[in-house]
Order: C-alpha cells, then sequence, then structure tokens
C-alpha cells in the first residue's frame, strides 16, 4: 500500500554539501512555514516546507551509505518540526518503521551506492 508519508509534491529538496570537516552536525535543513497546514499518510501535521537539505561531505565516503541515509530522512522530518518536538519525534520514528519494513529496497540501493567506490 501506498502512503504519502513526507507529501513532497512539488518538488525535492535541493541536495547541497556542507564543506567544513569541522562541522558538529551531519546535516541541516532549510525550512519554510506553510501557509496552510496539511496532513501526512500517518495523520502527522506538515508545518514546514524544506527548499533544501545539507549532508556533511564525510559521509559521503565507503560504508558512509547508511550514515548518509539516515541523516537524511533526518532531515526530511523536520517538516513535521524541530528536534524538540513531539511532531518530529513521531514522525521519525514511523520514517524508520517504514525504513526497516522496506528493508530489501533500503538493501539494493546500499549495494548500488557501495559499487561507486
Amino acid at each position: 500500500m501506498y502512503c504519502d508519508f513526507f507529501k513532497i509534491e512539488e518538488k525535492i529538496p535541493e541536495r547541497r554539501i556542507i564543506q567544513n570537516y569541522n562541522a558538529s552536525y551531519h546535516g541541516m535543513a532549510k525550512v519554510h512555514k506553510k501557509n496552510k497546514q496539511c496532513y501526512n499518510c500517518r495523520g502527522i501535521a506538515i508545518r514546514y516546507d524544506i527548499s533544501e537539505i545539507y549532508l556533511k561531505r564525510t559521509i559521503f565516503q565507503k560504508d558512509g551509505y547508511y550514515d548518509a541515509l539516515s541523516t537524511y530522512i533526518h532531515e526530511l522530518c523536520h517538516m513535521f518540526g524541530g528536534d524538540a518536538s513531539n511532531a518530529f519525534s513521531l514522525g521519525l520514528t514511523f520514517a524508520m518503521e517504514i525504513l526497516l519494513s522496506n528493508y530489501a529496497v533500503v538493501e539494493k540501493f546500499k549495494y548500488r551506492c557501495d559499487s561507486l567506490y
């Protein structure tokens, strides 16, 4: 069954690289308050549009797939709220559940990513 969890209707956020090797974080999202609140298929309010997602350059290396994937999903979940919000936590929990239930797809893309190195 298809579930439009992230409801990315217009376009996928631009992907950018954090060049600063000393940055303490692995990713960040550039968020904009939505004019009209909507809900995803799990009933979580989507409060923000995300225009850009930044990932740290150091996660793009051999054996970095899971770090990159989990960071990207974490940043996408900021459409539900900030790190300390209940909605963000709930969204991240559901996102991890979806990833784990689609293990074969995750592993297929890991294999493709690993072949780049």
